[in-house]
């Protein structure tokens, strides 16, 4: 009876001491997906965000620089990849309700190519004035990045166009579902 007090004492001690020790890193392997997480919603939201005000200024001047042109070609680069990341982890995890295409990387990655296109024939310093087309254009991407503004303030608490408030990098150190939230609903509009 001693004997098997013993065996079982043991086998519960090695049980705890193992379980403690999945726990142990499996609250390491949240935290470092948690911070991945926080690294790929920051350049995607700030993205957003400036995009959304670079293309106002566009259509109020009705004028597009080759610098703005550049710096939204760089914006619409980031979005693509970054979503694009987020939606395979995502779909990865089963963290959404259905499994989500790659549409809004595919949307934005055509729309990049009004801006790469001014960079390529334009030079620095140069200026674009728009035509009804290219008027339209720019106004359904600012209609598209003003509803993605409404998303990201919706799912990202501390998102702005210089960065991201300090509260954001310290609710980012916990898993949390905001951005899958975040990434369903982009995806949906």
């Amino acid at each position: 009876m001693k004997k098997w007090l013993v065996i079982l004492g043991t086998l519960l001690a090695c049980s705890i001491a193992f379980n403690v020790n999945l726990y142990l890193k499996n609250r390491a392997y949240e935290g470092f997906l948690a911070e991945h997480i926080a690294n790929k919603v920051s350049p995607l939201s700030t993205s957003i965000l400036k995009s959304r005000i670079l293309l106002e200024g566009i259509l109020t001047k009705n004028v597009m620089t080759y610098e703005e042109a550049e710096e939204l070609n760089s914006h619409f680069r980031k979005i693509a990849m970054e979503a694009q990341d987020l939606v395979y982890m995502g779909n990865r995890f089963n963290s959404f309700s259905n499994p989500l295409s790659n549409q809004l990387s595919l949307d934005t990655v055509r729309d990049k190519i009004i801006f790469e296109g001014v960079v390529r024939d334009y030079h620095p310093g140069e200026v674009l004035t728009l035509d009804e087309d290219r008027k339209a254009e720019i106004q359904r991407l600012y209609d598209r990045m003003k509803r993605y503004e409404m998303v990201i303030h919706k799912h990202v608490s501390g998102a702005t166009p210089e960065g991201m408030e300090e509260h954001f990098w310290k609710k980012a150190r916990t898993l949390h579902p905001y951005w899958s939230e975040l990434i369903e609903e982009l995806t949906h509009h």
